[in-house]
């Protein structure tokens, strides 16, 4: 998870979050159906369609947008997004993002919501398991 919260900077949604998932690759990339990267991304698609997969293997880096989203059933190494820098700059800039990641009420992602709403990152990051980097910014 990646959240960024903006306090009192005109013209940036209040909060913003994205999911993604990331799994190993021990070879060279090229293709890749494997069933828990599959559920995982539906399970990510039911809290957000601003979710993302990413596989690191030998031979590289590759960011998807979440297939379960896009309907597809394979995620081919030509397929893929970009980088994850240009993920992150298109999140800064406000070309990704969900602004209703902490609105969620219902489902296992409740209670990361609400941590979120009451701006208590550390226990949002907790119920994460860790895997959430969130960034605070104000005047």
């Amino acid at each position: 998870m990646l959240v960024l919260e903006t306090d009192g900077i005109d013209g940036l949604a209040p909060m913003k979050g994205i999911l993604a998932q990331a799994k190993k690759n021990t070879g060279n990339f090229s293709f890749t159906a494997a069933s828990d990267l599959f559920d995982q991304c539906q399970t990510m698609h039911e809290i957000t369609d601003d979710s993302f997969a990413f596989i690191y293997a030998k031979n590289g880096f590759f960011l998807f947008d979440n297939p379960i989203t896009q309907g597809v059933g394979v995620l081919h190494k030509r397929d893929r997004r970009g980088s994850i820098g240009k993920l992150v700059a298109d999140f800064v800039d406000c070309r990704v993002g969900d602004t209703a990641i902490s609105a969620k009420q219902e489902g296992p992602f409740a209670v990361v919501a609400q941590e979120l709403r009451q701006k208590r990152y550390l226990e949002a990051a907790e119920e994460m398991e860790g895997n959430a980097l969130i960034i605070t910014a104000s005047t």
